[in-house]
């Protein structure tokens, strides 16, 4: 049986029909495109806290930092202090750290004090020193020393990393310590620094009979010297002094004849026109140091004066030093 005409199934051209867009035959495409899921968000892990910044305590460590990360990555400074790399701190920055710990009321002493006073004091690596903490908690702690002192409010002065002892009381919290002459070129940096003289801490030696040590910087008043400008020039003065030469004027000023100064010596016999040079490093940057300190050697000669050189190696033999002077000064010219 024949099926109809309009019954028939005629093949469709696309010729004969409506043209559709992409969005029309498959709107599901367009309108709910498939999704694929996105990555996790890449949170990196935060940096350790530069060196300079050491942590106090866990209750001061940032927001991402647990504790036992903290633990883990950082080393001790002292009980309750850690660093990222201890041995990198200066002493300001432990310092800092330990004042964040004790408070405000203990006082810096002795060296710490003198650091604080912009006196150079070479005592990278030993303690600090805090005196009056109120509570007995602090008392013990690798790092830190902590004394009872009898302080008046003469004594103390106001710094940036709290209260600290005034540069006369420094001097003689140093003076009471011990006589060789690394103690002695201490005091000799803070009296310097502190623009202290010596008759100033001989008055309050004189007010503090009885202090533990007070003979100790009493015999060392007799030693000081606060011309020098650093402790190496202050310990070559004592040491040289101590094996039999007369003493020295640091920081010598030897002027030509007509008035002009040509050289300031660190360490000079004016009478006996001989001198002594504390020289540090040079570098290839420093020609033109070296030219005119041969400059001034050469004026110094036409004077008729004898200047010895010493560098930091040398300066560890004062007995050599010695021997280089010795016909100078000890013995009398033909």
């Amino acid at each position: 049986m024949t099926s109809p005409a309009h019954a028939r199934q005629m093949p469709i051209r696309a010729a004969d029909g409506p043209e559709f867009t992409a969005e029309q035959r498959w709107p599901a495409m367009v309108l709910c495109p498939a999704t694929e899921p996105s990555p996790p968000a890449f949170e990196p892990t935060p940096p350790p806290p530069p060196v300079s910044q050491p942590l106090v305590r866990t209750n001061s460590l940032p927001p991402e930092w647990s504790v036992r990360r903290a633990r883990r990555v950082l080393q001790p400074v002292f009980r309750g202090a850690r660093a990222l790399s201890p041995d990198d701190l200066n002493a300001r920055e432990r310092m800092a750290a330990l004042r964040s710990l004790v408070g405000s009321g203990p006082v810096w002493a002795g060296l710490s004090a003198a650091h604080l006073l912009g006196a150079d004091t070479q005592a990278i690596g030993l303690p600090l020193d805090l005196a009056n903490a109120t509570s007995g908690r602090f008392r013990h702690r690798d790092g830190v020393r902590m004394r009872r002192l009898l302080l008046t409010e003469e004594d103390i002065v106001e710094t940036h990393l709290g209260h600290s002892m005034t540069a006369l009381r420094t001097a003689l919290d140093l003076a009471v310590r011990g006589t060789r002459p690394l103690d002695i070129a201490r005091v000799d940096q803070v009296l310097r620094v502190g623009r202290v003289s010596v008759a100033d801490l001989g008055a309050l030696v004189g007010r503090s009979g009885g202090m533990r040590g007070i003979r100790t910087a009493r015999a060392n008043l007799a030693e000081l010297d606060p011309r020098a400008e650093s402790i190496p020039e202050s310990v070559l003065r004592l040491e040289l002094v101590r094996l039999g030469l007369p003493p020295p004027t640091p920081q010598l000023e030897v002027r030509a004849p007509d008035g002009r100064v040509i050289a300031r010596l660190d360490l000079g016999w004016k009478e006996q026109r001989v001198g002594v040079e504390y020289d540090g490093e040079y570098h290839d940057a420093d020609r033109q140091q070296r030219s005119r300190d041969r400059g001034r050697h050469n004026e110094l000669r036409a004077l008729d004066w004898t200047v010895y050189q010493v560098d930091a190696i040398l300066g560890r033999n004062p007995t050599a030093v010695f021997d280089l002077l010795r016909p100078h000064l000890l013995m009398p010219r033909d």
